[in-house]
């Protein structure tokens, strides 16, 4: 069970085996693995899950909360929106990177939930709620920086159809998990 250990046993010797190997087992990285989501899309896989568990554990130490790191990864987008708003190319590239380490923090502050079981309801509303809050203010911050006329409808736009989108996407999920409760076939 990755670097978990699981044995049936039914002598003794066994037994003594069984409680050596689980010896040998480091919860703290065994949780760490466990937090961190696998099949979380290519970037967040590759871009992210790839070193963030050094921030977990980082955080861990500090004693932060998620719902702390949820708060710092708003504030880093709307430093990006800040940069974006400038609409120069040095301003676009630091505003790129913000927007890359808030979500990196936005992924991290998942994690650190699962690795600490420090869940909670306003978390997760917290969580979902400001991903969203982070995408409008972002492009909120590329249209003032938009040097031409009339970037503004194709922005409304775009927070539109991200409404719309995240509208249904938790609709679904939702159903999904409503139907699961009352037995219904086709949600699992």
């Amino acid at each position: 069970l990755g670097r978990l250990r699981c044995d049936r046993v039914t002598t003794q010797e066994e037994a003594n085996t069984a409680l050596r190997r689980l010896g040998e087992v480091d919860e703290s990285d065994a949780r760490l693995d466990a937090a961190i989501k696998t099949d979380d899309g290519f970037f967040a896989t590759f871009f992210v899950s790839s070193w963030s568990g050094h921030l977990v554990r980082a955080a861990a130490l500090l004693g932060l909360r998620p719902n702390a790191v949820t708060g710092v990864s708003v504030g880093l987008a709307v430093l990006a929106a800040v940069w974006f708003s400038a609409g120069t190319r040095p301003a676009l590239v630091t505003g790129a990177v913000l927007v890359y380490l808030s979500f990196v923090l936005d992924c991290v502050d998942g994690q650190l939930a699962r690795y600490t079981r420090l869940f909670s309801p306003l978390g997760a509303w917290l969580d979902a709620t400001f991903d969203r809050v982070k995408e409008y203010v972002v492009y909120v911050g590329l249209a003032l920086g938009y040097p031409g006329e009339g970037i503004w409808p194709t922005a409304v736009g775009v927070l539109i159809l991200q409404t719309l989108r995240h509208t249904v996407d938790f609709s679904y999920v939702g159903a999904r998990a409503d139907a699961e409760r009352a037995g219904h076939a086709w949600a699992g």
